[in-house]
This record gives C-alpha cells, sequence and structure tokens, in this order.
C-alpha cells in the first residue's frame, strides 16, 4: 500500500494546510551505551531526541491532539526548508518519532552545523510510508504540522549540542502558522493578498509567483492564509477601501512581517509596511503603542500611531494617484515607502513625534527625483508636491496633537478632506503628460 495517492488537482488542494504557530523542545538525552560510532566513519555519534511540546505556547486544533505519526528528517544547516522535504540526497538521517514517549534516534555528524526538518500526521504512517513519502517529495501531503529547527552541531564529546555557540539541551523547532488578520487604511476589500517568499539570496520579488500562498481579502479586510513554507512577508496589492461619502477609492499596496512568538492574527497596515522596510522603527512605534494593531478597529489606536499611518497613506495617494500617477507600479511604490520608512527611522522618535511633516518631505523629495522611481517632473512640480505633503502632515499634527486614543471612523471625514484638498492640488501634475525633450 502506497503512502500517498491522488491526481495532481489533489496535490495542488492539499499543498495549502491550515497549520498553527508552535514552539516544540527538544531535550537532548544521550545513549547509556555512549555514541555509537558509525561504521564507516567514527565521526558520528548517535543521540536519542526526546521531543517536548511546550503546552503555554500552542493553540489546539482539530488533528493535533491525536498525533498518529512524525517523522525527523537531519539535513546540513544549509539546506533550504521546504514542506515538500528535503532533496533525499541531502538527508543524513530519518526516523519516525515514537509518539508515546516522544523520542527519536538520529545517527549525526559531529562537529557540523545541522538541523532537523519535522512533520506530523493524524494517521499513523509507517516508517516505509513516510520514506515513501521523503523520496516522492510529498511530505507535506496531510500532514498536520511541519517545520524546521535551529542550527545545532553535536561536539566531539557526544554529550550535549551546541547551539548559538553554547552547549545546550533545548532546541527549538519553528512551525508553520495558519495566518489570520485584516487589511487596515480603512478596511481594504478585495485585495491580493500572498505570502512572499524570499530567494536563495534572501531578496523578494514582490510579485506573486505560481508556488505562492495566496487569498483575496473580504469586505471587512479580513484574510487568511496557511503557507506551506516557513519564511516570508506578506504583501498586499489592489483593492478597494471606503471613504466618509461611503464611494469605494484605491488602497495602497502593503507589507507585514510575521511576529516570532505565537500570534496567529497578523494585522496588515501602513504601520507594518513602514516597519518590514525600516524593522528599527518597532522599537520607536512600540513606546507609542501596539503598531500591530487594526488601525480601523472601533477599539482605536494611539494618535501618535494613526498620524503616522495616515501621513503613510497620503505620500502613497498623491504620488500614485491620478491618470498618469508620478509613481506607477507596485514596487516602485514599494521603494517610495521603503524611502518614507527610512527617513522616519533615522529621524528617531523625536523627530516622528516633532517634525512629521519635515520627514515627509524629505521622503518626496528623494522619491521624486530617483528616475528609477518616478517619472519625470519639473522643478514647479515637485515643488508643489513637498510643499503640498509638508502642509498635509502639518494639518494631521494638528487634528491628532497628542496620543489619546482615536477611532479613525470618526475622523474619517477629517482625514478624506485632507486628503481631497492636497490632490486637488497636485492634480495638474497627477494628470499631465511628461515633459517633451527639447530637440
Amino acid at each position: 500500500m502506497t503512502f500517498f495517492h491522488g491526481s495532481p488537482n489533489r496535490k495542488k488542494s492539499q499543498s495549502t494546510l491550515w497549520l498553527i504557530p508552535i514552539a516544540l523542545l527538544l531535550s537532548i538525552l544521550l545513549n547509556s551505551c555512549g555514541p555509537l560510532p558509525k561504521e564507516e566513519d567514527s565521526a558520528w555519534v548517535r543521540l536519542n531526541l526526546q521531543l517536548h511540546s511546550n503546552h503555554s505556547q500552542k493553540t489546539q486544533r482539530s488533528g493535533t491532539e491525536s498525533r498518529g505519526a512524525e517523522l525527523a528528517i537531519a539535513v546540513p544547516a544549509s539546506t533550504r526548508f521546504t514542506a515538500q522535504g528535503p532533496n533525499p540526497s541531502e538527508a543524513l538521517d530519518w526516523e519516525t518519532v515514537n509518539t508515546t514517549d516522544n523520542t527519536v534516534s538520529l545517527r549525526l555528524p559531529v562537529e557540523e552545523p545541522v538541523s532537523l526538518f519535522v512533520y506530523r500526521y493524524a494517521t499513523a504512517y509507517s516508517k516505509f510510508e513516510l520514506e515513501q513519502a521523503m523520496l516522492s517529495r510529498t511530505l507535506h501531503w496531510h500532514a498536520i504540522d511541519f517545520g524546521q529547527s535551529e542550527i545545532f552541531s553535536v561536539p566531539s564529546s557526544g554529550t550535549s549540542i551546541v547551539v548559538d555557540g553554547k552547549n545546550s539541551s533545548v532546541l527549538t523547532v519553528r512551525l508553520g502558522r495558519q495566518l489570520t488578520g485584516r487589511l487596515a487604511q480603512n478596511y481594504v476589500m478585495g485585495a491580493q493578498v500572498w505570502a512572499d517568499r524570499p530567494d536563495a539570496l534572501g531578496e523578494l520579488n514582490q510579485q506573486l509567483d505560481a508556488d505562492e500562498n495566496v487569498s483575496t481579502s473580504g469586505l471587512n479586510g479580513e484574510y487568511a492564509l496557511a503557507p506551506d513554507y516557513l519564511d516570508y512577508v506578506l504583501i498586499t496589492e489592489g483593492g478597494l477601501k471606503l471613504d466618509a461619502s461611503g464611494a469605494y477609492i484605491p488602497a495602497a499596496p502593503m507589507l507585514a512581517t510575521i511576529p516570532d512568538d505565537s500570534q496567529m492574527a497578523v494585522n496588515i497596515t501602513p504601520l507594518t509596511t513602514l516597519v518590514a522596510a525600516a524593522p528599527e522603527l518597532a522599537e520607536i512605534f512600540v513606546q507609542s503603542g501596539d503598531w500591530r494593531a487594526d488601525i480601523a478597529s472601533l477599539e482605536g489606536v494611539p494618535a501618535d500611531l494613526m498620524r503616522v499611518a495616515k501621513a503613510t497613506e497620503a505620500f502613497w495617494m498623491l504620488l500614485s494617484s491620478g491618470s498618469n500617477p508620478i509613481i506607477q507600479n507596485t514596487r516602485q511604490q514599494f521603494s517610495a515607502l521603503s524611502i518614507l520608512a527610512q527617513k522616519l527611522a533615522q529621524g528617531g522618535r523625536g523627530a516622528i513625534l516633532g517634525d512629521l511633516p519635515s520627514l515627509l518631505g524629505q521622503a518626496v523629495e528623494e522619491a521624486i527625483n530617483n528616475p528609477e522611481i518616478a517619472r519625470e517632473l519639473s522643478e514647479d512640480s515637485k515643488t508643489v508636491l513637498i510643499d503640498q505633503l509638508t502642509s498635509l502632515a502639518t494639518q494631521l499634527t494638528e487634528l491628532l496633537p497628542d496620543n489619546a486614543q482615536v477611532i479613525e471612523e470618526s475622523l474619517l471625514p477629517d482625514f478624506d478632506l485632507l486628503n481631497q484638498q492636497a490632490f486637488a492640488a497636485v492634480e495638474t501634475v497627477s494628470t499631465q503628460a511628461p515633459p517633451q525633450a527639447i530637440r
């Protein structure tokens, strides 16, 4: 009897699984008889690994509590995790986990960095069936959890493991997670939301690829994703939001990184976009409040954060709207937003709170003077844009003078009026054709 079967279509439907955040702690127990060398190579030892679930961080879901089989695969640390499983030629050793006492015995190389790939199943598959799945690169089919451990090594003494240069008896395995949350500027409906995975160099292409997990946001900005890979940044593109009059208007593209903790709800907002572009902003924003919050929630958010979020939306709107937008495609828009994030980070908390208009003016000036980001503009048009964004940020500061809790919906007419006035002032810039070259 084969382990997995089904048509290609079934494979596609089952490669997107609902996962949960969970941390596994592995304490290392050496066999009582001591290290056993591999016959052809004495630089290997066999270790018993005992797996312990940290239930304080675990969210129970259907199937997880009735784990029938688990497979652990040791691979070189350089092996990139894939839910399908490693290339069999890269596997150093593999073995099923005893689900009664959560132990597994693996033969590991000495003084070489390695990690574990772990796969869990509700069905009690045999070792042979799991091996067949590994050989066919289909370990993710039917899996209820999978993930990768920290990088570790086994010292020549064979009495412990080494993690981050320190002897340890604990190894953390990061498993995939189910993600839910909201797209909030006001709430954004109909946007594509996907988990953008980095390439071998760690770079994101900020484009939806065929093998990436994707969803569409609902009427209230809700989305759900379950990537079958571990490293990614959430990206949104397109979609519409309601203005104060009830009309639908285009929404800005956004980014969000994934929290290191077990948080399942990940909201995607202008603030998470800035932090994704300049991670140091997280430490600055958190001094004002929860920068990962749903900024459109009726519970409200601190005014310091709302001020930055609305300035970011206005920055995108003035540069990317109109019949001939100054910044025309999504990747260029993310580049401009990255410039804004860097300016805010460089300014620090004091400048963000006390001189936001200046930081916004610096960012728009750098963006529109970059020919790889913005189309060509006259010097007069550049001045108009800088002045309008600076003025808008000043008015936002006057509208939100302190860090009181504010609700976006109640202030939406004020925000819309500021945006409309600014856009009217730069409308000729946003609709005009590029200046003709002098012959």
